[in-house]
């Protein structure tokens, strides 16, 4: 099965800041970026959506968290990863539902090792959800077929005892 390229949406309504993070991961990731909280919904819809969110908190009113927590009450997307990009001075709001902050001014290295942190632990969450539901799959299959087998046993052995009562061999 051959990798695709991860997808990275980058949310914030500075577009040099857009433009500056998108030349930073381009190398590495297919980039999708929205200039407002509307526009980054919609990207979150597509097929396939972005595997992790870098999201500026915006101003005004924050309204980056705001769309944090839109995403969070999404059962359906509420698993990619959400990074903060906070201004220096500003605090990243981790109630929001995102899983990590950073601060500008950004370190490539930093942000490039915490985007990778965040796709490795996505993927690894979803590989243990495909294996538990596995083992549950089976256990269930396991206990359907111990029921068979009790009622099988339960068959065999007589009900009525004494089971013979003109058999006094038996006990």
């Amino acid at each position: 099965v051959v990798d695709r390229q991860k997808i990275i949406l980058i949310v914030d309504n500075q577009q040099p800041e857009l433009d500056v993070l998108a030349d930073l991961l381009k190398p590495d990731y297919r980039i999708v970026t929205a200039t407002c909280g509307e526009k980054a919904l919609a990207a979150v819809r597509a097929v396939p959506p972005p595997d992790l969110i870098l999201l500026g908190i915006m101003k005004p009113e924050n309204e980056g968290l705001e769309i944090c927590r839109r995403l969070m009450a999404n059962p359906a997307i509420r698993d990619i990863p959400v990074i903060l990009i906070a201004s220096n001075g500003q605090t990243g709001d981790l109630e929001s539902g995102a899983v990590d902050c950073v601060t500008k001014p950004i370190s490539p290295a930093i942000l490039k090792a915490r985007i990778q942190t965040h796709l490795t632990l996505r993927q690894q969450n979803g590989e243990l959800r495909e294996a538990n539901l596995k083992i549950e799959t089976l256990k269930n299959k396991m206990e359907k077929e111990l029921t068979v087998g009790r009622k099988i046993q339960e068959r065999i052995v007589p009900s009525d005892f004494p089971a013979f009562p003109d058999h006094d061999e038996f006990d």
